[in-house]
């Protein structure tokens, strides 16, 4: 499971390497550096602070990105490299803030309506922008949706990260539990996730990893074997070069990496 986890690391330099000469977007190169310098070094690296240059040559006059979720990712690359990047991301912070629509959430823009995913990785990684108007805005709009006959993975998942990033107790006590148990019945028989169960096209690394993620989050009301499942469905479908299949290779392979090593970190606290 180690060697796993080394070689998507290394396939995580790969694509930074490869998108660097190739102008792949700020978002899709931030989101893989954001992961990788979890376990790398920044000082004297220098292929990380000429994406972070490569980045923030891309930034609008206005402080933003393309949109809500690629700024608030190069953000979070750019807090990586300490203080060095403080000007760029202070403006793309401001840029996100004045993207708040009606003073709850984030859609694409704020052309856009408020949006769980959008909203939930703003939480997630611009936490300074997120007060408690806006986890109330996101617990209403969990319970609209898991009412739903059919409850999309990524949309009971990202809100349970977001939630317990800021330590945010719902309103409705219960709500936490019925995310969790929503997303608990929603793995496929295969141990992966889809956007839904059984949905046609099958498990994928990007959903597998991101309900991984936010069941991680609870853990402690969430049966082992849940975990065991998802984290065999990761190592069965990562490819000989130590990527994922999905049809942004380096996105579903920046978020099954995330996954693969908090799954990790899990099954070894258990050992103790």
């Amino acid at each position: 499971m180690g060697e796993a986890l080394f070689t998507a690391s290394v396939s995580l330099t790969s694509i930074l390497k490869n998108g660097l000469n190739n102008k792949i977007d700020p978002e899709r190169m931030a989101r893989v550096g954001t992961v990788s310098l979890e376990k790398i070094p920044v000082p004297g690296n220098t292929i990380f602070t000429n994406i972070a240059d490569y980045i923030v040559n891309r930034q609008s006059t206005d402080g933003g990105w393309v949109d809500v979720e690629e700024t608030a990712w190069s953000i979070a690359y750019l807090r990586k490299l300490s203080g060095e990047y403080e000007g760029p991301l202070n403006k793309g912070l401001h840029w996100l803030a004045e993207q708040r629509i009606s003073g709850v959430g984030w859609g694409r823009n704020n052309r856009d309506t408020p949006r769980i995913p959008y909203t939930s990785w703003v939480a997630i990684l611009c936490p300074e922008l997120i007060d408690n108007e806006v986890l109330n805005w996101l617990e209403k709009a969990c319970n609209d949706e898991i009412k739903l006959e059919t409850s999309l993975t990524y949309k009971i998942a990202l809100p349970i990260l977001a939630f317990s990033k800021h330590r945010y107790s719902t309103e409705d006590p219960e709500l936490i539990n019925s995310l969790v148990s929503s997303l608990i019945s929603s793995q496929n028989e295969d141990g992966g996730f889809a956007p839904w169960r059984d949905h046609p096209c099958g498990s994928d690394p990007w959903c597998t990893s991101v309900a991984a993620l936010g069941l991680l989050a609870h853990a402690d009301g969430v049966p082992e074997i849940v975990f065991e499942r998802s984290l065999d469905w990761l190592l069965r479908n990562q490819l000989p070069n130590g990527m994922w299949p999905y049809h942004y290779i380096d996105e579903g392979t920046a978020l099954a990496y995330w996954a693969l090593k908090e799954l990790l970190i899990y099954f070894k606290r258990k050992e103790h």
